[in-house]
């Protein structure tokens, strides 16, 4: 599982429940670490793209734009 954590134009992390625009910016964390080191290390890079769902309900596409500690 992998849990995003949307953030505004400056950075900061927005509230929860906050409207997020169509267009924005998260940080994500991968809440397993067993399959962190297992399966998204090899997977995860610049320019990845995957969905994000609810349920079975896809409710946003997501490119990765650059790789915080611990996948570098």
């Amino acid at each position: 599982m992998i849990w995003p954590r949307f953030v505004d134009d400056a950075l900061q992390e927005r509230a929860d429940g906050a409207l997020v625009p169509n267009l924005s910016l998260a940080d994500f964390w991968i809440a397993n670490s067993e399959l962190k080191e297992e399966v998204h290390r090899r997977r995860i890079k610049p320019g990845t793209e995957f969905w994000m769902c609810e349920g079975q309900m896809k409710v946003a596409e997501v490119v990765v734009t650059d790789l915080l500690e611990g996948l570098k």
